[in-house]
């Protein structure tokens, strides 16, 4: 009989933040947040995947934008931080009406196990 592996969330609550954040730079998405929220980003992020980084500008990464009316979503990139000491910041006007999402991938030196 074989164990069951414990849930993603209960292998990723075993690590510190500053591994969880390691954990997203390293898919290059957003590593702010308390833990709790770091824990949620990253288990949404592996079942449904990143926006990736703006064909345009390359620096942003797209976000979606949703309409009220079904299909009529669109993904744009809000541009970057240029410098953060002087509050300087780069303004993308990319859109499109398709993105394909990036998979997310956890550094096999964390030791975890996803169930599929």
């Amino acid at each position: 009989m074989s164990m069951k592996a414990p849930s993603l969330r209960a292998q990723l609550n075993r690590l510190t933040v500053v591994q969880l954040k390691d954990i997203l730079r390293s898919n290059h998405q957003n590593p702010f947040g308390r833990k709790a929220e770091l824990l949620t980003r990253i288990v949404y992020l592996v079942k449904h995947g990143g926006y990736p980084s703006c064909p345009k500008c390359s620096y942003g990464r797209l976000k979606v934008r949703l309409y009220r009316r079904k299909g009529e979503s669109k993904y744009y990139c809000p541009g970057y931080p240029v410098d953060f000491r002087v509050a300087s910041y780069y303004r993308c006007d990319y859109v499109t009406d398709q993105c394909e999402k990036e998979t997310f991938e956890i550094p096999s030196k964390y030791n975890i196990k996803q169930n599929k």
